[in-house]
């Protein structure tokens, strides 16, 4: 027993001292899956990652690394999941059906649509979750799992939808068009780009609809109401299959299949490079950007990268596949991100924020619009009204008052 008790004092001190040293970047731990991950994780508000596989299980994931359950489906799963207020975890799967699943692990319910769906949810302020399918439709659904309408836009969706402030559901489709539908379901009007969108729309605190194509433009769009007004585009070299981001200063951040992160600055009629990032592989993931302005943000080249708004290489971390898992960054800074090495990756970061609610987390996580893939860390792909740092706190606390109740 004397032998034992210095031992343990010993591996104590040892765990504590390699915690202390850990470094951002470093890896905190990882999780193996069954297959690769290229769906993006959620994260719940007891801290449980959610993210699906190409095993065709979703899992979820403690914040320490401990497996918690997985749901089984029919197909490999794409989808990046989508958590309501209730804790319902909703997400798309290849066997062309939608999933509900209770924080439990089982099923609340499940539809069938006529296609694989590879589209993110994205959940309205009154509940109804909106999620495309490679049928054509986007489909409106209830909470309950009833259909409340679907909408025919004339080719795959792999595009998942965006939701703008006054409810307006945007969303992007292989026929060429991004789409402005009302909530009930009816066309406000419809964009025509030069190619087919699987990238996410992401939403600007002025209303601004940014989205790319497969044909490598990328677009930024002004909602006329019974029209989609082009502000500019602009072109990178290759396909664009990635999601946009915003940061803080409004600058506009996109991954292309030229291997290239771009930040582009709106100047209303133009968007103007103001650099541009080599990433050393295809770029299909969106950056996730911390309330410090760090970027986080993987590529096919294997590695994930910490970056400053100036580009400069703060850390950078390898794994044994491509990335096409966009990051999520937890309330402690912890970075989370999947890769095709079939690995749930947890590496320590700075870029922490203040996790005071649910809604609270929707509007301040950077500051920004649309910080991430997802908009939040529930993936709830909804715009918000930004609360600027510098408004007094009787302010602050008004404009977070107004939007509970708008919500």
């Amino acid at each position: 027993m004397k032998k034992i008790i210095p031992i343990l004092i010993i591996s104590m001190f040892l765990i504590s001292l390699t915690s202390a040293y850990a470094a951002d970047g470093d890896e905190k731990w990882t999780y193996t899956a069954g297959g690769n991950l290229r769906s993006s994780p959620a994260i719940a508000t007891d801290g449980t990652i959610y993210i699906g596989c190409m095993d065709d299980y979703i899992y979820a994931v403690s914040p320490s690394g401990a497996f918690k359950w997985k749901f089984e489906t029919n197909g490999d799963i794409y989808s990046s999941p989508s958590i309501s207020p209730d804790g319902t975890i909703y997400f798309g799967s290849n066997d062309n059906y939608i999933y509900a699943v209770y924080p439990s692990g089982s099923l609340k319910w499940k539809y069938m649509t006529n296609g694989a769906v590879r589209s993110s949810p994205a959940i309205g302020a009154d509940g109804t979750v909106y999620i495309g399918s490679n049928d054509s439709y986007l489909y409106a659904m209830t909470s309950d799992g009833a259909l409340k309408w679907r909408y025919n836009t004339g080719g795959n969706i792999r595009s998942s939808p965006a939701i703008g402030a006054d409810g307006t559901i945007y969303v992007g489709s292989n026929s060429d068009y991004l789409y402005a539908i009302t909530p009930s379901g009816a066309l406000k009007w419809r964009f025509s780009t030069d190619g087919g969108i699987r990238s996410s729309p992401a939403i600007g605190a002025d209303g601004t609809i940014y989205v790319g194509t497969l044909t490598g433009y990328f677009y930024a769009i002004r909602d006329a109401g019974t029209s989609g007004a082009e502000k500019w585009n602009f072109s990178t070299g290759e396909g664009i299959e990635a999601s946009p981001a915003i940061g803080p200063d409004g600058t506009v951040y996109i991954g292309s299949n030229d291997d290239y992160l771009y930040a582009i600055r709106d100047n209303g009629t133009s968007g103007v490079e103001k650099w541009k990032f080599d990433t050393y592989g295809d770029v299909q993931t969106t950056p996730a950007i911390g309330p410090d302005g760090i970027l986080y943000i993987g590529s096919d080249g294997g590695t994930m990268y910490a970056l400053d708004a100036n580009k400069n290489v703060i850390w950078q971390h390898a794994t044994g596949g491509n990335i096409r898992s966009s990051a999520a960054i937890a309330k402690d800074g912890t970075v989370y991100f999947g890769s095709n090495d079939s690995k749930l990756y947890a590496l320590y970061g700075s870029s922490n924020w203040v996790d005071r609610d649910y809604d609270y987390s929707m509007k301040l996580y950077a500051n920004s619009n649309w910080p991430k893939f997802g908009q939040n860390n529930f993936n709830l792909h909804r715009a918000i009204t930004v609360i600027q740092k510098t408004l007094p706190m009787k302010k602050i606390m008004k404009i977070i008052e107004e939007n509970q109740d708008n919500e």
